[in-house]
């Protein structure tokens, strides 16, 4: 009798070790950052061996409202560089978006340290161009959401490395609706009783 109530104390102590991290009351604070580069290799609307280069960076807070579930928001900062050459005119051709945008999250645990996550988006992008024929300015807005899933590896008592692969989509106001799958990885800091 010793040994089953020994057995079931240690297995529902190390059970309840991931959970303590989500518990109603606490905060998180952390982010992820990402950054790009690719060549585009045929021809295309940025002609042949384009390069393009994007850096994004993503600070978020939250709070557990309940045992598992945290919501919060976040920004998006990010920077995506275009470089070809242009194919009807064969002209250097240089095309840079600028991006900040506000996110609202809410995240659910599950499974010890696995989540799910729908955020929301809406930003401003400010794009340039510049080319041998003449540079062009403009300011959009842009709305999107995603879905993602993501696992909370504790480094510590309070600090997780967290991967993150998802889903979603940006609505722009004038260019076409882009889907992209995603993969993030950040740190995440939990906070608080």
């Amino acid at each position: 009798m010793k040994k089953t109530i020994c057995i079931l104390f240690i297995i529902s102590s190390l059970s309840t070790i991931g959970y303590s991290q989500f518990n109603k009351g606490r905060y998180m604070a952390g982010g992820s950052f990402n950054a790009n580069r690719s060549n585009v290799n045929g021809a295309g609307l940025y002609g042949n061996d384009a390069t393009t280069s994007s850096i994004s960076f993503y600070p978020q807070v939250g709070y557990f409202f309940a045992n598992n579930f945290a919501a919060g928001a976040g920004f998006q900062l990010g920077s995506y560089t275009t470089k070809g050459l242009n194919p009807i005119n064969n002209t250097k051709y240089k095309s840079t978006i600028s991006t900040i945008s506000f996110e609202p999250f809410a995240r659910y645990y599950f499974f010890d340290n696995f989540y799910g996550q729908t955020t929301f988006k809406v930003g401003n992008n400010r794009w340039e161009s510049d080319s041998n024929t003449g540079a062009y300015k403009n300011k959009t807005t842009n709305k999107g959401w995603s879905l993602s899933a993501g696992y909370a590896y504790m480094l510590n008592d309070h600090v997780a490395l967290e991967p993150q692969i998802g889903y979603g989509i940006d609505y722009y106001e004038s260019s076409p609706n882009q889907g992209n799958l995603f993969f993030k990885i950040g740190i995440q800091v939990y906070l608080g009783k």
